[in-house]
């Protein structure tokens, strides 16, 4: 998986998770992110929540995001993270364990059974436990929007960005 791309896609999770300040992004609510990549002439979009306990302390704060140019979801959570778990309702956890840093990546395949668990499924279980054994979780969130979220994703991925005409 692309570092750089990444930390591009997700890099304000991990500003705000280690910069041991109260975090004022909006939790536990989807949203979707683009960035426009003029080589390609393209959006390159990200949909993504950060969930947390009542206190929204940075330690206590996780995200979860999926890439859409990758088809992949990544959990980000505290320094030095060591696995996270996802799950969908009652279906077998998504365990992530080649984390680096901050960043738990999913791979392509198993992100698209997830991708579709969430698109049909009521609540999502997100958990990370960091190397020295720290739990970040269990949260529990609603799916409830994920689903139109993701549809407004892929419109906006969809649309053709035009390079500025050579003067």
């Amino acid at each position: 998986m692309n570092a750089q791309w990444l930390m591009s896609i997700i890099g304000f999770a991990v500003a705000a998770l280690s910069s041991g300040q109260a975090v004022a992004q909006p939790v536990n609510e989807w949203m979707t992110d683009c960035a426009i990549d003029q080589t390609a002439e393209k959006q390159e979009c990200t949909l993504w929540m950060m969930i947390s306990a009542i206190t929204r302390k940075p330690d206590d704060i996780l995200s979860l995001s999926y890439a859409l140019s990758k088809s992949s979801f990544a959990v980000v959570g505290p320094k030095e993270a060591g696995r996270a778990h996802v799950q969908v309702d009652a279906n077998q956890a998504f365990e992530m364990t080649g984390c680096v840093n901050a960043i738990c990546p999913l791979p392509p395949q198993p992100s698209a059974s997830l991708l579709e668990q969430m698109r049909v499924g009521s609540i999502l279980s997100i958990e990370m436990v960091t190397k020295r054994g720290n739990i970040v979780g269990p949260y529990n969130v609603s799916l409830t929007g994920f689903a139109a979220e993701y549809q407004q994703a892929l419109k906006k991925q969809q649309a053709v960005v035009r390079k500025p005409a050579a003067r």
